[in-house]
């Protein structure tokens, strides 16, 4: 009762300090949470393309913080079903297009990798992106919707996700050494689409052939956005 009373004082004390590692109470099916610690944080980002904004989550980590850990780590059990229709699209879902241009770190940067297993797949595969941190101390990121995965065009880098609302929290989450996010999905249209009770995320339109990268940029500070490439064949 006691911890209630202190986050509800402290969310009255400041519009917009947040509880990190909430992870925005957007819980991925098929997804497990290893929790290690409890502590209170804030994290102020300059992503370099976030089109998108940022929304107050004061009310959400409010109601949540009793078993929401400043440090986490997601694991994954299972890749989402085959063989699931495409999701559909009204005129309220518009391009996700942070980290589509400016600086985008291949690889690694600020002390953090990216990676996707397998690189090479086609329309149906399952495929893991991991982001871990590979230095020899905790650092803090956003959360873990701050991703994105495009297609190179002629013109460039080209989101192929699609978001209902234009904002992502402010939380900072902590990763210890060798810790970090995993994201497993199955790349089809169903497979990378993920609707929950504060955002949706779809795959709006088909997924064709051709060279991908997976992108996170809720660098924190540590770097802008970092990103790692993969090839989707027939």
């Amino acid at each position: 009762m006691r911890r209630r009373t202190a986050l509800k004082a402290l969310a009255s004390a400041s519009v917009g300090l947040s509880v990190a590692g909430c992870l925005g109470a957007e819980e991925e099916p098929g997804t497990a949470t290893s929790r290690t610690s409890v502590t209170a944080t804030r994290t102020t980002e300059t992503s370099p393309a976030t089109e998108m904004g940022e929304i107050n989550m004061t009310e959400t980590a409010e109601a949540t913080t009793d078993d929401a850990p400043e440090q986490t780590q997601t694991t994954t059990r299972e890749c989402p079903p085959k063989d699931q229709p495409a999701p559909t699209c009204g005129d309220e879902w518009e391009r996700v297009n942070a980290a589509t241009s400016g600086e985008v770190s291949q690889g690694t940067a600020g002390g953090f990798e990216v990676t996707a297993d397998p690189t090479t797949l086609s329309p149906g595969d399952c495929v893991t992106f991991r982001l871990t941190n590979t230095g020899d101390e905790s650092r803090v990121t956003g959360t873990k919707q701050k991703y994105g995965i495009h297609r190179k065009t002629a013109d460039g880098w080209r989101s192929v996700l699609f978001t209902n609302r234009r904002g992502y929290n402010s939380l900072g989450i902590r990763h210890e050494p060798s810790e970090g996010f995993v994201w497993k999905r199955r790349f089809s249209q169903a497979g990378l689409s993920r609707d929950s009770e504060y955002r949706g995320i779809r795959a709006c339109e088909p997924l064709e052939p051709g060279t991908y990268r997976f992108v996170y940029w809720g660098g924190a500070g540590h770097f802008d956005a970092i990103a790692t490439e993969f090839e989707v064949t027939k």
